[in-house]
């Protein structure tokens, strides 16, 4: 997505195999604040454009692209702080220094479990019924229906380009066993992930290149530039 700075090029140097998780971006805001759903913080930052801030792991990062993106669906202004990786700004957000953050979720729930921090949506279209804690949590299809919001991120395993296919194939088949296993997603989703695999590396190569139009997309709408 930032290919000014980066030596290669992705879907031409690498070859796929198969994604093994997938997972979202929590909002959440400090439990101090009056904010009790994501109604009452949009309508906090109808009232004061601008006033609000909302950090962010870093500019172009998908805690910030969700940010972006929420913005304009919900029709409001919200001042962005970046910060140098997601702990320095939720350390800030549990101090109170700013409002409110989007970041991924194994670096907040225990921020939640422990009381401060309060969830007010997920960035994916759906809930995640998975993790106890969030699952009264809504998911964006419901918060802001028709605006086409789904935040997932995906974990995947990838081979240089040029291995053989008999040697792809088997990485699939191995790495595919280790997903659909009890024990991966017993490890995986208390920390905000759940399993996800691909029929075949065919499969996930196609999925790969409509994902890097996705967001490829938003990062031109966004303005965020690392350069």
């Amino acid at each position: 997505l930032y290919r000014k700075s980066m030596p290669f090029e992705p879907l031409r140097d690498l070859a796929p195999v198969t994604r093994v998780t997938t997972g979202t971006v929590l909002l959440v805001v400090n439990a101090k604040k009056p904010w009790k759903t994501f109604q009452d913080l949009v309508a906090a930052a109808k009232k004061d454009p601008g006033g609000l801030t909302m950090g962010s792991s870093g500019t172009g990062t998908v805690s910030h692209l969700t940010i972006e993106k929420v913005k304009r669906a919900a029709g409001i202004d919200i001042t962005h702080v970046p910060y140098r990786g997601g702990g320095p700004a939720i350390q800030d957000l549990v101090a109170g220094n700013i409002d409110m953050m989007f970041d991924v979720m194994p670096a907040i729930i225990p921020h939640v479990k422990e009381g401060r921090l309060r969830p007010l949506a997920v960035g994916s279209a759906e809930r995640v019924t998975y993790v106890p804690e969030l699952k009264d949590v809504p998911g964006m299809a419901e918060l802001l229906p028709g605006a086409g919001i789904d935040m997932q991120s995906w974990y995947a395993v990838v081979a240089p380009s040029g291995t053989p296919a008999d040697r792809i194939a088997k990485l699939h088949d191995q790495f595919v066993q280790v997903a659909r296993s009890d024990d991966f997603r017993n490890r995986i989703q208390p920390m905000g992930f759940t399993p996800v695999w691909d029929d075949s590396p065919a499969a996930f190569g196609a999925y790969w290149r409509e994902q890097e139009k996705v967001w490829k997309d938003l990062v031109e709408v966004s303005g965020a530039s690392l350069d």
